[in-house]
Order: C-alpha cells, then structure tokens, then sequence
C-alpha cells in the first residue's frame, strides 16, 4: 500500500513538471515571436517573464525531489 501511495505522488509530481514547463514554453514562444503583445500589456511582460523562470526553477527542484525519493526507496 505504501509503495502505491509512492508512486502515485510521483507520477503526479512529474505531472505537475509537465504542465509547468509547458506553460513556461508558451510564454517563451510568443515572447521570441512578440505575439505577447498581442496578449499583454507591455507593462506587465517582465513579471511574465519571471513566472515564466520560476516556473522552469519549481519543475527542476521538483523533478529533483522525485530523483531522490526514487533512489531512497532502492
């Protein structure tokens, strides 16, 4: 039962990476092509480029808390 409930967070842990950087790609894509000022206004591009790197910063440190439970449990 343990090791279910493991292994559940983890792939739900790697999930959440997923969606991060994908979101985090978009962003990246339209500000390379300036369509983000199709979107945004131009005051509010530097806080979205921040999200944008702490989003990339949480998926790191949670795909890396993921590496480590797996090598504990081995």
């Amino acid at each position: 039962m343990m090791k279910n409930s493991i292994n559940n967070w983890q792939i739900a842990n790697e999930l959440q990476g997923v969606i991060l950087v994908s979101f985090s790609l978009v962003i990246y894509k339209l500000y390379l092509s300036n369509q983000i000022m199709l979107i945004l206004s131009s005051n509010m591009i530097p806080f979205v480029l921040i999200s944008m790197v702490g989003m990339f910063i949480m998926v790191g440190f949670g795909l890396s808390i993921v590496t480590c439970m797996g090598h504990m449990k081995k």
